[in-house]
């Protein structure tokens, strides 16, 4: 605010935090402000939106992405020789409450008491608030002050009111078909093409190993024998012939006993045999030990595939631009970068191809964007009021490759009544008509660009505002 004021906050800041500062929003309008007029707040268990006023004029309201028209609003005026002196409340994760405290011992309070943290923003000299900055994600997470002398002027520089560019100057052809609100929700966003990064091959560790195959049915050993459930590929051995038996010449009447027979020890293996001696002239078959059967194969087991992960993208969150325009009871919030968040996040390419604007020349009633994927093109979602009727127009900004939204500025009074669009190649377009008073720039940082669209419908557009990288 410059030199003579000082800043003091409380509460909390998060990676979804969006914070808007009040003396922003006036400096588009040139407007240097002197004292706070007016406070509205929407609230219920906490502090969904707020809208403060100076010298009579909006600075912008600022919502949280969980606003809805069941909030209660509530209105407080500050007399002609009243300033806040103090605003003090509780934070636990975002702002339970807080409460207005003014130099004439009036107060209101706004939201309720939970778990969390006093707090009280006062300053010791006895200055009064002369601005406020608000952060907010979900609803308000934390609240900042200026505080100055009563008769303090806020050092604002005047910008110049940008000039409106007749549609007609755009190069935009002349609409010849008016257009009809869809009756029909907007399609969803397919489901991304796969990367086309092919799935890394397993890696083999410590060597080559025998196929599976190979393993469950190893070569049987060439000893003779059928393995189990096969038939043998070796050559059988063959069976020996018995040893010859020697029977002497016997005179007649001689009786003769045979000598015994010597026992023999069959070759090992032979099938035919089955552990027995069958020499004929035995007296008896002689047992011979069985052979011991063979070891078992080893069972090496295959090595376990290793799977390396595909690579997980970074994801560098998009930041929100403050909000242009106003929230009413009936205002709609839509976002597409949070309802396709998945998309964006898979498709860190993915830009803004073309913007559509719906208007009659007076008012703004509705937006949508085009979003390419390289080659495949894909809506978020035509946001447009309910009061559409034959008479509006669907005019487009086709972005050309490489070509960005770098800066989106407008007027309203209760609605959008005009939208410019300003590109990287310094073309502006203008949509809607001239009422209203100007809002704030959606604050697009030099070097950034308009990545995804957000804002709040009703029967008309209420509010825009969007997502940039």
């Amino acid at each position: 605010m410059g030199t003579g004021a000082s800043y003091t906050e409380a509460g909390k800041s998060y990676s979804d935090t969006v914070f808007y500062s009040d003396q922003d929003s006036l400096r588009a309008k040139g407007v240097p402000p002197t004292k706070i007029t007016a406070i509205k707040v929407w609230s219920q268990k906490k502090i969904f939106a707020i809208e403060v006023f100076y010298d009579g004029e909006s600075s912008g309201q600022r919502y949280g992405s969980e606003y809805t028209s069941d909030c209660k609003c509530d209105e407080f005026k500050l007399k002609e020789k009243e300033d806040i002196k103090s605003i003090s409340g509780k934070v636990g994760e975002d702002i339970n409450y807080f409460r207005i405290t003014t130099t004439k011992a009036r107060s209101r309070l706004y939201g309720r008491g939970g778990a969390g943290s006093q707090f009280s923003l006062t300053d010791v000299k006895g200055k009064v608030v002369k601005g406020f900055k608000f952060g907010f994600g979900k609803s308000m997470t934390s609240v900042g002050v200026w505080f100055a002398d009563k008769d303090y002027a806020c050092e604002v520089p005047t910008l110049p009111i940008p000039k409106p560019i007749p549609v007609a100057s755009t190069g935009l052809p002349t609409p010849t078909q008016a257009i009809i609100p869809p009756t029909q929700p907007p399609a969803p966003i397919p489901a991304p093409s796969p990367s086309g990064i092919p799935a890394p091959a397993p890696a083999s560790i410590g060597g080559t190993y025998p196929s599976a195959h190979a393993i469950r049915d190893p070569a049987p050993a060439s000893t003779g024998m059928t393995p189990f459930g096969g038939a043998s590929t070796a050559t059988s051995l063959p069976t020996p012939d018995p040893a010859p038996v020697h029977v002497p010449s016997i005179a007649p009447g001689t009786s003769y006993v045979p000598a015994p027979a010597p026992e023999v020890t069959p070759p090992a293996g032979n099938p035919m045999t089955c552990g027995y001696s069958l020499i004929p002239g035995a007296p008896s078959a002689a047992k011979v030990p069985t052979p011991a059967p063979a070891p078992a194969p080893v069972q090496v087991p295959a090595p376990a595939p290793v799977l390396i992960p595909a690579p997980i993208p970074v994801v560098t969150p998009l930041t929100k631009t403050i909000v242009g325009g106003k929230i009413h009871t009936d205002t709609e919030v839509f976002d597409d970068y949070k309802s396709h968040q998945d998309t964006f996040d898979k498709n860190p390419s993915i830009r803004i191809s073309e913007l559509r604007v719906i208007h009659n020349n007076d008012i703004v009633f509705g937006v949508e964007a085009m979003y390419s994927i390289g080659t495949m093109q894909i809506s978020g979602g035509m946001h447009v009021g309910k009061e559409c009727d034959t008479t509006c127009l669907n005019q487009a900004i086709t972005l050309e490759p490489g070509e960005t939204i770098v800066a989106v500025t407008g007027k309203n009074g209760e609605v959008i009544d005009s939208l410019s669009i300003v590109t990287s190649k310094g073309t502006t377009y203008n949509f809607g008509g001239s009422g209203g008073d100007y809002f704030y720039s959606l604050a697009i940082p030099e070097g950034k660009h308009l990545k995804a669209i957000a804002g709040g419908i009703g029967g008309h557009l209420h509010n825009i505002c969007g997502y940039y990288e």
